[in-house]
């Protein structure tokens, strides 16, 4: 009750999913648990343990998709899920699209760099949207934002920032992970322009950055009409997302770096309600 009154209160609060689905998962509510978890890790792509434990409620399920697709991203965000995805190749078809999926781009969303910005607002430099808003290693609730006395600006890059992680979650290509040691790319937003009355509107670009090479390989432009409407930055992140993963996909060898080997064959040993490491859920 505790949980469902947190999320009632905001439902961006994405702790609170991934401890109503554990919850929910204890007590063998698979398709509830599945859905918190799956919430989770919308609203905190590149959680290894929520994508875990999404994985593991979608197989009490024989939602064999989502169970494909959670337990890969469990695995680029640092969870062994070797013995599970051996598991999966038993129990179910993999996806079609396997072989792009296990040889993802590996990206660290870094701070929103707005040292640029032209207009006269409320904005601190290098903007660090995972000191505040419950995002990456830091849980913290991302209602106490209304405590820390941040602008709307910047709430609002806050908003442009999970947009970010989330268009980049969506592509088979691309996998978000939060510890840039585990990067192959890191995701650099800088802004340059922003509006100085609501409904902001941001202008800027955003550098993909190679981390063995140390330099720049795609930069697009970012010119965003509306940052408090989330139906207007999907769409158009999803975009931006959708041209750079092509774009990665022409470059030899792009995003082969960090491909995850699974063989066909393993005994299966899966049992309801724990996981194939004994983990319960």
């Amino acid at each position: 009750e505790a949980l469902d009154r947190a999320i009632d209160e905001d439902g961006e609060y994405w702790e609170a999913h991934y401890q109503r689905g554990r919850a929910l998962g204890l007590l063998s509510r698979w398709y509830e648990s599945r859905d918190a978890l799956l919430r989770a890790t919308e609203l905190n792509p590149g959680h290894g343990h929520s994508h875990l434990l999404a994985s593991m409620a979608a197989i009490n399920v024989e939602d064999w998709d989502i169970a494909w697709d959670q337990a890969i991203k469990a695995q680029f965000a640092g969870e062994d899920m070797t013995q599970t995805l051996l598991n999966l190749y038993e129990m179910s078809p993999p996806p079609d699209d396997l072989t792009i999926r296990i040889s993802a781009a590996t990206v660290f969303v870094a701070d929103v760099d707005t040292a640029s910005v032209t207009a006269d607002v409320e904005l601190p430099t290098n903007f660090n949207p995972n000191a505040v808003s419950g995002t990456g290693e830091r849980q913290g609730r991302a209602s106490n934002l209304e405590d820390s006395a941040l602008s709307q600006s910047s709430l609002d890059l806050i908003r442009l920032h999970r947009a970010m992680r989330s268009a980049l979650a969506s592509s088979p290509r691309l996998a978000v992970v939060l510890d840039p040691g585990r990067a192959q790319f890191i995701m650099a937003m800088q802004i340059t322009e922003i509006s100085t009355s609501t409904p902001y509107s941001v202008k800027g670009y955003f550098r993909l950055i190679d981390i063995v090479k140390q330099e720049v390989v795609y930069r697009q432009p970012i010119d965003i009409s509306n940052l408090e409407s989330t139906p207007v930055i999907v769409p158009l992140l999803r975009r931006y997302v959708t041209d750079m993963s092509a774009w990665l996909a022409q470059q030899e060898g792009g995003g082969q770096g960090a491909s995850i080997t699974v063989k066909p064959g393993a005994e299966m040993g899966y049992l309801k309600k724990v996981d194939t490491q004994g983990r319960s859920l």
